[in-house]
C-alpha cells in the first residue's frame, strides 16, 4: 500500500485509487496556489535579452511555479507507477 508522509498528507497515486488521488491533489495544490500551473500551459520565453526587469521576473516566477507543481506532483505518484 501507498505510504503518506507529513511533506504529502494522502496516499500517494497508485493504479487503484486515481479519481480519490485526483482530488486530493487538485485540493492540495490548490491550497499552494500553484494549481493554475496545471491548467495553463507554461511555456519557456524564447528571449528574454531586453526585456524589463518586470518582464523577466514574471518569467522566472512562472517557471518557478511550474516547477514546484510538478515536483509536488511527481511526490505525489508512487515509485512502482512514475
Amino acid at each position: 500500500m501507498a505510504a503518506t508522509s507529513r511533506a504529502f498528507p494522502f496516499l500517494k497515486l497508485v493504479k487503484a485509487n486515481y479519481e480519490r488521488w485526483s482530488i486530493q491533489m487538485k485540493t492540495f495544490l490548490g491550497g499552494r496556489d500553484v494549481w493554475e500551473a496545471v491548467e495553463e500551459e507554461y511555456v519557456e520565453p524564447e528571449n528574454l535579452v531586453g526585456a524589463s526587469q518586470a518582464v523577466k521576473k514574471a518569467a522566472k516566477e512562472a517557471r518557478v511555479k511550474d516547477l514546484k507543481t510538478l515536483s509536488l506532483i511527481q511526490l505525489g505518484v508512487d515509485d512502482n507507477i512514475f
